[in-house]
C-alpha cells in the first residue's frame, strides 16, 4: 500500500498492515489531499458551500492560501497514474 506522508495516513497504513498483512511500499506526496489553505480547520457547515463554488465556478483559481481544485485534482491523478504503472500488475 502505498499513502501520503501526513503523519494520519502513515498511522493508518501500519493499523492496515498490521491487522491485514498486506505490505506498505511507500508514500508519495502525489497522495496529498486538496490543500484548501484558509479553510483548513473550518467547520464544514462554514467552509462547504465556499469550498463547492472553488470547485465548480472557480476550478482553476487557487483558494486563499492554498491550491486550485484543478492543481489538486491533476497531482492526484498524476500521482495514481504513475503508482499505476510503476506497479501495473500488483495490488497497491
Amino acid at each position: 500500500m502505498i499513502h501520503s506522508p501526513l503523519t494520519r495516513a502513515k498511522q493508518t497504513a501500519e493499523v492496515i498492515n498490521k491487522e491485514t498483512g498486506i505490505p506498505i511500499i511507500g508514500e508519495d506526496k502525489g497522495l496529498m489531499p486538496w490543500d484548501v489553505g484558509d479553510y483548513t480547520g473550518k467547520s464544514v457547515k462554514d467552509s462547504l458551500p465556499i469550498l463547492q463554488r472553488y470547485m465548480n465556478e472557480l476550478a482553476n483559481v487557487a483558494i486563499p492560501g492554498g491550491e486550485s481544485f484543478n492543481t489538486f485534482k491533476q497531482r492526484y491523478l498524476t500521482a495514481l497514474m504513475r503508482i499505476g504503472a510503476k506497479y501495473k500488475d500488483q495490488n497497491v
